[in-house]
């Protein structure tokens, strides 16, 4: 069995990486699960990350190779970590913030009046599955927590970029199958 974490800062290309694997591979994404359980039962974030957890589990135990893209989930035995390692920074950015801005002009405005203040800014991240808040982190921001990120890596993680980790996980793929 190898299990593969694939992360990054947001807008790094976690879901690019994860789209561009071929299919026979089981790819998934930590967002998308997040989502989908708040969705079928919102909640506190502890609560959500339980469910997310035994998901994950189960999913590695049904089947011989796994890349798992998104945040390194406690509970989750990883063969393989990889960090993208972005070419261009101002280019990821640009993409993040059109991708954010995009999400919030397809969903109407909620209604938040009547919600607890402390479950707004989880309400509206799930609601709109954002990333960050487009009008809230400027480039130097965003540069920054890359560059701390990166400096922050385990020795034992791989970092790359996207087309690299691509190539790599799809040889690691042809051996095991």
């Amino acid at each position: 069995m190898t299990v593969i974490l694939v992360k990054g800062i947001t807008g790094s290309g976690k879901t690019y990486v994860k789209g561009q694997l071929p299919k026979q591979i089981t790819t998934i994404d930590t967002d998308d699960l997040y989502y989908r359980e708040y969705d079928k039962k919102p909640g506190p974030m502890k609560q959500v990350h339980k469910r997310v957890v035994k998901l994950l589990q189960n999913e590695i135990k049904r089947n011989k190779f796994v890349v798992i893209t998104g945040n390194d989930i406690e509970g989750i035995q990883y063969d393989y970590i990889y960090f993208i390692k972005l070419i261009n920074v101002a280019q990821a950015y640009k993409r993040l913030i059109n991708r954010e801005l995009t999400k919030f002009r397809q969903i109407p405005v909620p209604d938040i009046q009547n919600m607890n203040a402390k479950d707004v800014n989880l309400f509206l991240r799930m609601t709109y599955k954002a990333g960050i808040d487009p009008l809230g982190v400027t480039f130097n921001d965003y540069k920054e927590k890359y560059e701390s990120k990166l400096k922050k890596q385990d020795p034992a993680t791989i970092i790359k970029t996207q087309t690299q980790i691509i190539d790599d996980i799809i040889k690691k793929y042809s051996i095991i199958d």
